[in-house]
């Protein structure tokens, strides 16, 4: 099709027929129709300009009269065209100016709001969630309009608020003016919301607690939540009245309350910068919000709507931004957290229903235990080390790990835990290794592999040599696993940064293991180069540049670590093929220019295992300084942005010049 499309006459003639099935008289023939339109969009936007005359008719009056199934791809067409401008948008030139933005949702703005307003007034009086329906549809359409027309659409969303939030003789209208002020609030300039906001917070608030429809309690629930996203100002002035407002709510049916929730979330991120402070905005209220979360999570209906994992998940991000002046808060939370979790352990007689409930729970609570961990490192943890350590090891071994999530979010916590307590983890460690090697085996539950991996590297990091008597086991199943083409390749690269990490943490012990890491390295290397990623393709190109950067830390760990304990000497044999690699990588221009930062973090690893390199093998920096595109990529590094960057390409420049 697309050599067809890049030819006017056949493309007009695929258009024509596309279009004249949108108005056929079989509804399954139109859905379908819509489908290709909205497809068509999203891969030949730039070629449409012609037949959106014809487009925007048949759109416009499928939206208004036609069955909800082909509507609803109507509006989608008019969602992926806006998807694309706001793509088209960040790809602007710097005088403003780029020739593929043909700037559709401006032009037909003023008609496409009115059958849009109409929509969201269409609501099921039971919508949940989970919900797609026209009013749905209309108000994830309208929040795309308002980012890619952010000047317009307050122009034509302002009057339909001001008619509609006030009608108390139907509660749709009501409903339809918040859903529409709220879909809006991501697409404007502060300037241009602050003054609306200030206006509406306050009938927000009000509706929130009073109005006599659930639904529309809701809406305002969400809404609340999305000014705390985009205000800080507006929020910081109502702040009283908005916590008051959002902890009375946090009483209401589960689906208002989850909406608070993560109106609360958005509240403890908006002020994340006080981290540091003795005292913060927020710290007034912090306890009385963490007390309410909490009983939230004990609600009878907790279960309903998702409130539980809303309400944890809020914890969570309280503790985390809690300002230090306040972390006593934290202190008081942790053996709540731990009592809690214990009493999600031997549970006999469960339903089933019960036993999914009681793992969510052991999640949910291992989550913000790990938070807490975080927060309170070794001083304030250590007390709680051993509870946690037997919830968790009790949890895992019970066959917590038959639910994936759970078995991922214990083990974090169990990563967190040997992170902060380092050297004090040992105790521990007999117990956890079983645990952490099976997870490197569980190739079908690739997300629980990706996190043994992870704590392991944590476990070594703590513990260092240490790691020893475990050392030959895990480098087995890490290699076992890098070499099974079943297991999801985004483990790869994790797997081959933890082979780094062992080796940093054993030293010279790891020379024992060396030959058969080299090999798997270097394969790894030489694959990544002959791999080649398509700049639309972003998860490849995410995927290879991850995969070239663990190549580096595995290189470096091992060298590092072979350093410690004056072993390096047997590193000259692979000298050869890493300055090669590290040429080839710095070659890749499409690569490192498709993520700039990441591209420069790539850069800089290359610079410094050069720099290892030169510092320990005779000759080998007067070679390097010879070389043009080591020159080339120095320089590079050196006038990144980042200062870290930069700090190691001055580091390897000197390294290399001074030899």
């Amino acid at each position: 099709v697309r050599a067809n499309f890049a030819v006017e006459n056949e493309r007009t003639y695929i258009m024509q027929n596309v279009c004249a099935l949108a108005s056929d008289s079989d509804v399954v023939v139109r859905k379908s129709a819509f489908e290709c339109l909205v497809k068509i969009a999203e891969v030949y936007y730039d070629c449409l300009d012609m037949y959106m005359n014809v487009i925007y008719q048949l759109t416009i009056q499928a939206i208004k009269q036609d069955e909800e199934v082909v509507a609803l791809q109507a509006i989608e067409f008019w969602s992926t065209i806006a998807e694309e401008e706001l793509s088209l948008e960040v790809e602007t030139t710097k005088d403003g100016e780029n020739s593929k933005l043909k700037r559709f949702v401006h032009i037909a703005l003023d008609h496409l709001c009115p059958v849009i307003f109409d929509c969201l007034m269409q609501q099921e009086e039971l919508q949940d969630d989970d919900t797609w329906n026209k009013s749905t549809a209309a108000g994830s359409c309208l929040d795309l309009l308002s980012e890619c027309a952010p000047a317009k659409i307050i122009e034509r969303v302002v009057p339909f608020v001001e008619k509609n939030i006030a009608d108390q003789t139907n509660w749709r209208a009501r409903e339809a003016a918040i859903m529409a002020f709220g879909s809006i609030l991501e697409g404007p300039s502060p300037m241009v919301l602050n003054p609306l906001i200030e206006k509406a917070l306050p009938v927000m608030l009000t509706i929130l607690q009073h109005d006599e429809s659930l639904a529309v309690r809701d809406t305002a629930a969400w809404t609340v939540g999305r000014v705390c996203h985009v205000s800080k100002t507006q929020v910081t002035r109502y702040l009283k009245g908005l916590v008051g407002s959002l902890l009375h709510a946090l009483k209401d049916e589960p689906q208002v309350a989850k909406n608070v929730c993560w109106a609360i979330h958005n509240l403890g991120e908006l002020y994340e910068d006080d981290i540091d402070s003795q005292e913060g905005t927020l710290s007034p209220y912090l306890e009385q919000l963490i007390v309410a979360v909490l009983e939230a999570t004990l609600r009878p209906d907790a279960d309903e709507s998702g409130l539980r994992p809303a309400a944890y998940e809020t914890l969570s991000v309280l503790i985390q931004y809690m300002p230090e002046g306040n972390i006593n808060i934290v202190e008081r939370c942790v053996p709540l957290l731990i009592e809690r979790l214990e009493s999600t352990v031997n549970n006999p007689g469960l339903t089933a229903d019960d036993l999914a409930a009681n793992a969510e729970s052991q999640g949910l609570l291992s989550g913000a235990l790990s938070i807490a961990t975080q927060r309170l490192k070794a001083p304030g943890i250590v007390q709680h080390a051993d509870r946690m350590m037997t919830c968790y090891l009790q949890i895992l071994n019970q066959g917590g790990g038959k639910s994936a999530s759970v078995s991922e979010e214990v083990i974090m916590a169990i990563g967190t835990l040997a992170d902060v307590l380092e050297g004090e983890f040992l105790k521990y460690v007999e117990a956890v290794m079983p645990i952490l090697l099976a997870g490197l085996q569980a190739w079908d539950q690739y997300q629980v592999c990706s996190v043994a991996v992870g704590v392991i590297g944590d476990v070594c990091r703590a513990i260092e040599k240490l790691f020893t008597p475990f050392a030959e086991q895990t480098i087995g199943l890490v290699l076992a696993a890098l070499g099974n083409n079943d297991l999801d390749k985004s483990v790869k690269p994790l797997m081959l940064s933890c082979l780094g990490d062992i080796a940093l943490a054993i030293g010279g012990e790891f020379q024992k293991h060396f030959d058969p890491v080299m090999v798997m390295l270097r394969t790894a290397a030489e694959r990544s180069i002959a791999s080649q990623a398509s700049p639309d393709d972003h998860d490849m190109v995410d995927w290879l540049l991850q995969l070239r950067s663990s190549v580096f830390e595995a290189f470096t760990g091992t060298f590092q670590g072979l350093r410690n304990d004056n072993r390096q000497e047997i590193m000259l044999s692979q000298n050869e093929w890493m300055t090669r690699y590290c040429q080839a990588v710095a070659a890749d221009e499409m690569l490192l220019s498709a993520k700039r930062l990441t591209g420069e973090k790539l850069l800089s690893q290359a610079a410094g295992v050069l720099g290892d390199m030169a510092t320990t093998t005779p000759g080998i920096a007067a070679e390097l300084q010879k070389m043009d595109w080591v020159h080339n990529l120095l320089e590079r590094v050196c006038e990144s942005e980042d200062a870290s960057i930069r700090r190691t390409g001055m580091w390897a420049t000197a390294a290399i010049e001074r030899q």
